[in-house]
């Protein structure tokens, strides 16, 4: 009887054990290194991503990868030249938010989430089992390293040839400009101020991408004691600041009227309103201001804005076709890109 008894016994336990481990999914896959400094095991071949962070979209069209974006925080109204140049971001599922339904994500058979640094969404995701990926940046070399962790992420040689032929076109911009501006003296230097909105009247100070690209354009970030972006400042600050030239960010829809708000008090004492150096930045498949690949078409487009004399042959117009059709695979009209510098959205958004 003992003896049967301790046979059934086993015979259960390893009924027991094969059946638990048949039911625990078998991590196989790739070790990558994400901005976290995170390992992260994901599919060799992923088909399903979602992106959880505006600027991804655009970096996966450059990647030969936007038919596999499947859920996405962007959407036509936000990025119309995006979704203009590449329609196929459409077809993606879009949610509202940086933080997903994890349901939802599931039942898209998502394969990698990838998210900004220090995302909300990022803890959240991960419990639900989904390999997710931080692919934040804060300066041209973060974003580089960012560029080449998407490469090897969706992990195609069309897409590694893609990120090293960007990263190599962005060095040779910043060398270049670097070449004629670094030697200029400080008195040399505009004092330049980047608003991002009126209303709350917001600008953008140091250890921002936005601060490098006025360093390295040649001029003098008018906010550099305050630091990050998009930081609340008073008319007063502005007042006492008085920028040589002021960037209206996207968010600038319309300049202060006179007489019609505590900012237009001073707005129109200022420097740059008096002298007529007050422009409206670009924004192209993404803000050329900001966060986004055409950080190279920014970097071009100020530099030869604060110095001319520096940059007269520089041709803003033929880089900005040349640009999208590289890396968007998507060649602008000439009215297209007259838009697109003017910071007006497509004719069908």
């Amino acid at each position: 009887m003992f003896g049967l008894t301790a046979i059934i016994v086993i015979v259960v336990a390893l009924l027991f054990w094969s059946g638990y481990h048949a039911s625990t999914p078998t991590v196989s896959g790739r070790k990558v290194t994400d901005s976290r400094g995170h390992q992260v095991i994901i599919p060799d071949h992923p088909q399903h991503f979602a992106d959880l962070w505006y600027p991804i979209d655009e970096v996966m069209v450059m990647l030969g990868a936007s038919d596999k974006i499947t859920v996405t925080v962007g959407n036509k109204p936000l990025l119309p030249w995006l979704f203009h140049m590449a329609p196929n971001l459409e077809k993606a599922i879009a949610i509202k938010g940086l933080v997903p339904n994890v349901e939802t994500l599931k039942a898209a058979h998502i394969d990698i989430a990838i998210t900004s640094s220090n995302s909300p969404a990022t803890p959240i995701v991960e419990r639900s089992g989904i390999p997710v990926i931080e692919a934040g940046f804060t300066d041209t070399a973060s974003f580089q390293k960012s560029i080449s962790l998407l490469a090897e992420m969706v992990n195609t040689d069309d897409a590694r040839k893609a990120a090293q032929d960007y990263t190599n076109q962005l060095q040779q911009v910043v060398a270049s400009v670097r070449s004629k501006t670094n030697s200029l003296a400080v008195t040399d230097r505009p004092r330049v101020l980047h608003i991002q909105s009126l209303s709350p009247l917001q600008v953008d100070g140091d250890k921002s991408i936005i601060n490098e690209w006025i360093t390295v354009a040649g001029g003098r970030n008018a906010a550099e004691a305050i630091t990050g972006n998009k930081k609340i400042i008073s008319s007063e600050q502005l007042a006492q600041w008085n920028p040589d030239i002021i960037i209206l960010g996207r968010s600038c829809r319309d300049r202060p009227k006179k007489n019609g708000s505590p900012l237009s008090s001073v707005w129109y004492d200022l420097r740059a309103v008096k002298e007529g150096r007050v422009y409206r930045n670009p924004a192209g498949a993404f803000a050329w201001d900001r966060y986004g690949l055409e950080y190279p078409l920014q970097l071009q487009w100020a530099a030869q804005l604060f110095h001319p004399a520096l940059f007269p042959s520089l041709d803003i117009r033929q880089e900005t076709t040349n640009f999208y059709k590289r890396y968007l695979h998507y060649t602008p009209s000439h009215e297209e890109v007259e838009a697109i510098l003017a910071a007006l959205p497509p004719k069908d958004a």
